[in-house]
């Protein structure tokens, strides 16, 4: 005699079938926000070099949100300098040589502990673009750097008495100031360039700099600055 199955467990089955089902949906939907059709085979990438196109060799954890609000929390991530993208895997242990890379979308941002990225579109006034390190946040003036990394291939000796080359990639760093309308400032090396980028303010700055003995040409001294300039 067959036993038939109670009424209560099929409802059950129905119901935890649609929930995973309905996760499943969730969690495409969720990713779609931020990971792009893109992918990279990294066995691709060549290590015939010195140095890194990376900011990090290695993937860490990291959150992105999407106009501020949360949307993705411990995501094994590394960020490609010289590409100017995100990569994303599935986890920190994944072995996977096929990877993601996230949209450039001024809405999203990264966070990779104490450590936030900002994506900023091409403008009229703004000719660099791409992600950026926030290195201070304000409604009014923040301070951003662009970390960029340049490929130099390698070079043949150019007699017997010289020595050949490997390819390097070398890294270099841009600061640039940040206005509350989205305008980008590129900062000079010069100090009074410097002060003379803020635009207002700056008999005050100047004053600031010289009582406080800042050294505004380093990245800590221009923080400072620019976080006294948001206080005035």
């Amino acid at each position: 005699m067959k036993k038939r199955t109670s009424p209560f467990y099929l409802v059950l089955l129905l119901l935890i079938s649609f929930t995973v089902t309905s996760q499943q949906s969730f969690n495409n939907n969720i990713e779609g926000e931020f990971i792009s059709n893109r992918t990279i085979n990294l066995k691709e990438n060549s290590t015939n070099y010195t140095g890194s196109p990376y900011f990090n060799e290695a993937f860490i954890s990291g959150n992105i949100y999407k106009n501020d609000k949360l949307i993705a929390s411990n995501k094994s991530i590394r960020y490609n300098a010289d590409k100017d993208e995100f990569e994303i895997k599935n986890s920190l242990t994944s072995n996977s040589d096929i990877v993601n890379t996230l949209f450039k979308k001024s809405s999203l941002t990264i966070k990779t502990g104490i450590k936030e990225f900002i994506f900023i579109l091409p403008t009229n006034t703004n000719t660099a673009h791409g992600y950026f390190l926030l290195l201070h946040k304000s409604e009014n003036m923040s301070f951003v750097k662009k970390i960029k990394k340049k490929y130099v291939p390698a070079q043949k000796a150019y007699n017997s008495m010289g020595v050949d080359t490997q390819a390097i990639y070398k890294e270099y760093e841009i600061y640039f100031l940040l206005d509350k309308e989205g305008n980008l400032i590129e900062l000079s090396n010069s100090k009074n360039k410097r002060i003379e980028a803020f635009g207002s303010n700056k008999k005050d700055l100047k004053a600031f700099v010289k009582k406080n003995k800042v050294h505004i040409k380093s990245e800590k001294g221009m923080k400072k600055v620019v976080e006294y300039y948001n206080s005035l």
